[in-house]
């Protein structure tokens, strides 16, 4: 188990497409952590198990973002993300943002959303040793 605190690195990005008469929602979010401690006793200062442990938790908070995107949509709760701020740029007037059915769009809408990390300082930890099992 490795204990991180984690930090947007910086804004996500969120781009909009449109395929087959759906919209297709990209966004990516980038995340810096630190490593609090590491109980396995592994070695994650190590630059190549560093990228392991940094692609590890990148799928595990891609997998939680699809299962809370479902949830929105299957409680009928809306876009509670605020997709709809950056999707605003992409219509001319108020008046037509206001006449676009919205909460039915995002409700269709395929939402992908990609997670990089990285984690900076690795270094801070003293040092590393396997756990003692007696």
């Amino acid at each position: 188990m490795i204990a991180v605190a984690l930090n947007q690195a910086k804004q996500p990005e969120v781009k909009f497409r449109v395929e087959n008469n759906r919209l297709i929602i990209d966004q990516t979010i980038f995340l810096e952590g630190e490593f609090f401690s590491i109980q396995s006793g592994e070695n994650y200062e190590d630059p190549d198990k560093k990228l392991v442990a940094q692609r590890a938790l990148e799928r595990a908070q891609e997998s939680l973002a699809r299962k809370l995107i479902q949830k929105t949509k299957d409680n009928n709760w809306g876009d509670i993300f605020n997709y709809d701020t950056h999707y605003r740029n992409k219509v001319s007037t108020w008046e037509e943002w206001e006449k676009l059915p919205w909460k039915e769009i995002y409700m269709q809408a395929d939402i992908r959303v990609k997670v990089k990390a990285n984690f900076r300082r690795t270094g801070l930890l003293r040092y590393t040793e396997p756990m003692i099992r007696e």
